[in-house]
């Protein structure tokens, strides 16, 4: 499904409804996420030592959002129709 919007086009992600200033820290707090399941903690320890709730700790340890040391992107399938239309409206 394609939207037209200046936040969402062709199932592209937008903010989530956060600042660019709360996604920062939120994107600090998956990278500590990352840091302390590299040394072994279970979600549900990460989670309580971040103060996050323990399926954001699952879904971070599992790829859900990306707890990695790159920079998370996109993870979505795109169609080729709607991949189409967005290069046409772009020009």
């Amino acid at each position: 499904m394609c939207f037209r919007s200046t936040t969402a086009l062709c199932g592209i992600p937008h903010s989530g409804g956060l600042s660019q200033q709360a996604r920062a820290k939120r994107e600090q707090v998956r990278f500590e996420a990352a840091d302390m399941f590299e040394r072994g903690l279970a979600p549900p320890e990460v989670a309580r030592r971040l103060r996050v709730t323990r399926a954001s700790a699952c879904s971070w340890k599992h790829g859900g959002s990306g707890a990695r040391r790159e920079r998370p992107g996109p993870q979505q399938r795109i169609s080729a129709g709607c991949r189409h239309r967005a290069a046409v409206q772009g020009q």
